[in-house]
C-alpha cells in the first residue's frame, strides 16, 4: 500500500504543477481544444524569424510548429494569432525593400 499511497502522491505534486503552469488553450474548429505552454510562444517567434533568414538565403523554410499549425485551425480567429503564424503562408522570396 506505500507504492500506492506514493504514487498518489506523486500525482498530486504534479497536479498541482501543472495548475500553476499557463498553458495557452486553443479551441480548434473540430471541436477539439490544443493546449501549449508560454514557450511555444518563443518557438513559433523563433520560426518566424528563421523564415525570414532563410527567405533572405532563397532557403527552404522551416517547417511550422505545432502551436503555429493549431493557430491557423483555430475555431475563432484574434488579432494576436498573425503575429505567430503570418509568415507560414507566404511563398517565394521577400523582397528587398532597402534601396
Amino acid at each position: 500500500m506505500g507504492w500506492i499511497r506514493s504514487s498518489l502522491n506523486e500525482v498530486r505534486r504534479l497536479r498541482s504543477r501543472f495548475e500553476q503552469t499557463e498553458l495557452i488553450a486553443l479551441p480548434q474548429r473540430d471541436g477539439s481544444v490544443k493546449r501549449f505552454p508560454q514557450s511555444a510562444l518563443a518557438q513559433a517567434f523563433l520560426r518566424n524569424h528563421a523564415c525570414l533568414e532563410s527567405a533572405a538565403r532563397g532557403e527552404e523554410k522551416p517547417e511550422p510548429t505545432e502551436f503555429q499549425l493549431a493557430l491557423m485551425n483555430a475555431a475563432r480567429r484574434e488579432d494576436w494569432h498573425d503575429s505567430f503564424f503570418d509568415l507560414v503562408d507566404v511563398e517565394g522570396p521577400i523582397p528587398d525593400l532597402s534601396e
